[in-house]
């Protein structure tokens, strides 16, 4: 939404919001990838009218034009094959590393070095396990069964 520019702010109060805008600039970048985002700075005032939103329309897409489609695929696909099911996630700018993933109910979080990903995990895989990850045609592709005992579990 509304981004502040890096810079050396005086007050303790703005140098908080900008560390703590950064980080959570950080965290939308590694949850939504693949998808490009955009940043709006910040500005002092409303955006309100037509002429307003067609300025900032230029600040933030420049000479690309904003109707069109910027990305084609999928973020994530699950196929179901014999007794498990398997969550493919593209990652076409992550170099495979160790991975690191927690499950907790619907929720999963995947670490691959410095790429970090929650992930919430659709109704058909959030009473699975995840057993296996493996990193196929730069996609990051997790193996899920149903388990033995219902618990939260770590997977390395």
């Amino acid at each position: 939404n509304r981004v502040l520019s890096k810079g050396h702010y005086q007050d303790t109060f703005t140098q908080e919001l900008y560390q703590n805008q950064t980080k959570l600039l950080q965290q939308i970048h590694n949850t939504f990838a693949p998808l490009p985002i955009w940043e709006a700075p910040y500005y002092s005032h409303e955006i309100l009218g037509i002429s307003q939103l067609g300025k900032l329309a230029d600040v933030i897409f420049g000479d690309q034009d904003p109707t069109q489609v910027y990305f084609r695929g999928q973020i994530q696909e699950i196929t179901h094959q014999e007794d498990e099911y398997i969550l493919r996630l593209p990652l076409p700018h992550v170099e495979m590393n160790k991975v690191l993933m927690t499950k907790k109910g619907d929720e999963m979080i995947v670490e691959i070095g410095n790429f970090k990903r929650d992930i919430t995990l659709p109704s058909v895989l959030s009473n699975q396990e995840a057993t296996v990850a493996r990193f196929v045609n730069k996609a990051l592709e997790i193996h899920f069964t149903v388990p033995d005992v219902n618990s939260d579990s770590d997977v390395a």
